[in-house]
């Protein structure tokens, strides 16, 4: 894309630079031409030295139709570029690996899974299709908002406690078959979040 904008800008430069030399030379034999009339000298072109006569008025009519062929030119020359650049395709889709790398922000997948507010219900958000998938999870307490949840590796979520209902209880979900496992008693945490590291789960809470 680079490569496009700069031959455009050095297109539109050499259209200025052409513009500005043909009306220097129209006005440079302009005022020649009127010297030449004010001093009543008879202009002569060697070329039509025979006929001894000068078109002026057609000559400027040319050099006018000139500027307006070249206004042409270029106009057809960015419009195809512009409609270039846009099917054009981007360096990186001839990447080998197209893969999306959701390991790097700590997700372990493309999807989002959190618990609905008042319910058992867990829900998984596809972000790449963006579709929700709701599972009723077999868990005893209804699930409040703001509980400190992520991803595990090994196809695993860990949600632990919330917000209205307040929860003090905590799961591993396991996001094949939807097992479960019990996390040993913490704190109260609620307005919280948070993340996996190093075989670690790290919450952070409101204080």
């Amino acid at each position: 894309m680079q490569i496009i904008s700069s031959t455009i800008q050095e297109l539109l430069n050499l259209k200025d630079a052409t513009d500005k030399f043909f009306r220097s030379q129209r006005e440079e034999i302009k005022l020649k031409i009127e010297n030449l009339i004010k001093q009543n000298t008879e202009i002569v072109v060697p070329e039509l030295i025979e006929t001894k006569s000068f078109l002026y008025e057609e000559f400027i009519v040319y050099n006018n139709s000139l500027i307006d062929q070249i206004d042409s030119y270029y106009k057809k020359v960015i419009d195809f570029s512009t409609n270039f650049s846009k099917f054009y395709k981007p360096y990186h889709e001839f990447n080998e690996d197209q893969m999306l790398d959701f390991k790097g922000n700590a997700n372990m997948d493309n999807n989002l899974y959190f618990f609905r507010t008042g319910t058992k219900n867990l829900v998984k958000f596809d972000v790449t299709l963006l579709s929700l998938t709701e599972i009723q999870a077999n868990i005893n307490e209804n699930q409040g908002s703001l509980g400190a949840a992520c991803q595990l590796p090994g196809n695993k979520f860990f949600h632990y406690g919330g917000f209205d209902p307040y929860n003090t209880t905590g799961y591993i979900i396991d996001l094949i078959d939807y097992s479960l496992l019990s996390v040993p008693p913490l704190r109260v945490v609620n307005h919280a979040s948070a993340t996996y590291f190093e075989k670690e789960v790290y919450i952070f809470r409101r204080i």
